[in-house]
């Protein structure tokens, strides 16, 4: 029998019992229709290069890998991290008879900026040229994550709009690991890296609408197994492990787990092995359970086996024990119940920065659905199944997110719509010996996403001393006075590329 320890196998799985995905597609979690929405480790990590002292191998490593949105970028910079552009704002259902203006202002003052983030304020005049009253619903998009999230605040008429936030989905792809490996693996994270990037995201409007369309429920009935009170010697071992091994039919039976981070994935000959470290007192995971939770037909007999260390490797057994209780659930209980137990292992509360729980937990079901065990085809990087991951990459993600607020236009008059925001920049790594370093990229996109056709569109830069433009395409020229410009709203992106000359930059 061919040895395929450490193998991952379940992106060759393409006959996944159809009835256990289609079981939780007949119902939905409700995304309430507008205005009830929702208001405001161990996971696998991104790809990091440290250390590697040349900008080129970046640009080799994307050049070869691909990225999300690479190209058309007008003569800006393509940065390694992308901090996504401002978006403008759409109206639902695309009324008839409404004028439009923008204008933006870009506030650099340096005593409210963390990081080189900026202050931008979007502002927009509506004009109802109708002869009738009518109601609007206004949406503004905003990337963001929920791990770093800062809400926009939206004005009607200088007022707080009472605006409900909806969430899309990670808005990157996937990508294989540098330096080997099959050219269409999915290991790796391959988020937006340019304008255009969004533009393909966005522009067909199904992104969109899946934002705000109902998360699908996680309604299966699954078996747990349950893993407590593991223990043996540690004097015997630096690492020592508990696994567990049973017999399955991969085309009838998902294994989802939690507390596990070591597998052999043997899809070939029916076999799968779990493991974890058994925790000693003073670790975060000491007294806490460990599960396998099963959907579809159940697992054979299984064995609990000890080892020395996680590699399980024949000859390192040792003694061990734990507690194994079996019972069953619903799947969305126990992502419920381990989401709340995440939060408080990993302190990746969300509600602290204005995420309900409600869509922290869709978009983990979401994420499931869309790339997870519960897909036709599982991402590489999600096949261990286990739901720290989708913990973890729910919470990061980068994504769009959308405010939404209904606001009255009386026949023959206008309102002004005013959003106020935190801007982070684009930007190469301090360490990667890039000649762009210390420089910081803003993007503005015009007519991507927006049903508006914005008869004046303005820019303006205030509080820019100390900050110097590198490269733009807007027309500025603070030196001689010139920071507030006309633009053509047909030019789709705009640009402003500046080096602050009294901060430390990243």
């Amino acid at each position: 029998m061919k040895d395929r320890k450490g193998e991952k196998l379940y992106h060759a799985i393409t006959e996944i019992r159809d009835e256990i995905i289609d079981e939780a597609q007949q119902t939905k979690l409700r995304k309430p229709g507008y205005p009830r929405r929702w208001t405001g480790v161990t996971a696998a990590a991104l790809l990091l290069i440290i250390g590697i002292g040349s900008y080129g191998v970046w640009h080799l490593i994307r050049d070869n890998m691909g990225g999300t949105g690479a190209g058309g970028h007008d003569e800006s910079t393509e940065f390694m991290s992308y901090g996504g552009p401002v978006f403008p704002m759409t109206l639902m259902n695309s009324p008839s008879g409404i004028k439009s203006e923008r204008a933006l202002c870009y506030d650099f003052l340096e005593n409210t900026v963390e990081y080189n983030t900026i202050n931008v304020t979007d502002s927009y005049t509506l004009t109802n040229t109708t002869a009738e009253d009518q109601t609007v619903t206004l949406v503004y998009p905003f990337n963001d994550d929920f791990a770093n999230f800062s809400r926009p605040v939206l004005l009607v008429n200088g007022h707080e709009a009472d605006a409900q936030l909806y969430a899309g989905p990670y808005s990157g792809g996937f990508m294989g690991a540098w330096g080997g490996g099959p050219p269409d693996a999915t290991l790796n994270l391959d988020n937006i890296s340019s304008w255009a990037g969004y533009k393909a995201l966005l522009e067909s409007g199904e992104y969109m609408a899946q934002a705000f369309a109902n998360y699908p429920e996680l309604n299966q009935q699954v078996i747990v197994y349950e893993f407590s009170d593991p223990k043996n010697d540690h004097s015997e071992a630096v690492n020592p492990t508990l696994a567990v091994s049973f017999n399955l039919d991969y085309n009838k039976t998902i294994v989802l787990g939690y507390g596990f981070h070591g597998g052999n994935f043997d899809q070939e000959n029916g076999y799968m092995r779990q493991s974890f470290s058994i925790p000693r007192e003073y670790e975060p995971n000491f007294g806490k359970p460990n599960y396998l939770i099963i959907l579809g037909d159940d697992i054979g007999d299984y064995t609990i086996q000890g080892y020395v260390d996680g590699s399980c490797d024949k000859g390192k057994e040792m003694a061990a024990t734990a507690a194994v209780t079996r019972y069953e659930s619903t799947l969305g209980e126990m992502v419920d119940h381990l989401l709340s137990r995440f939060m408080e292992q990993y302190g990746g509360d969300v509600a602290a920065n204005g995420i309900p729980f409600e869509m922290y937990y869709g978009s983990t079901a979401e994420l499931m659905y869309q790339y997870g065990m519960l897909s036709g085809h599982v991402i590489d990087r999600y096949d261990t199944g286990w739901l720290e991951d989708m913990f973890s990459e729910a919470r990061t993600h980068m994504r769009v997110f959308y405010l939404a607020s209904e606001a009255a236009l009386p026949a023959g008059e206008s309102v002004t719509v005013t959003v106020k925001l935190v801007k982070d920049p684009s930007f190469d790594f301090y360490c990667s010996g890039s000649d762009n370093k210390g420089l910081l990229g803003y993007d503005m996109v015009t007519k991507l996403g927006t049903n508006l056709t914005f008869d004046n569109l303005t820019a303006e830069l205030i509080n820019t001393d100390g900050v110097e433009i590198i490269r733009q395409n807007y027309g500025f020229d603070p030196e001689n006075g010139v920071t507030k410009v006309n633009l053509d709203p047909e030019v789709e992106h705009y640009f402003l590329e500046v080096r602050r000359n009294s901060k430390t930059h990243r």
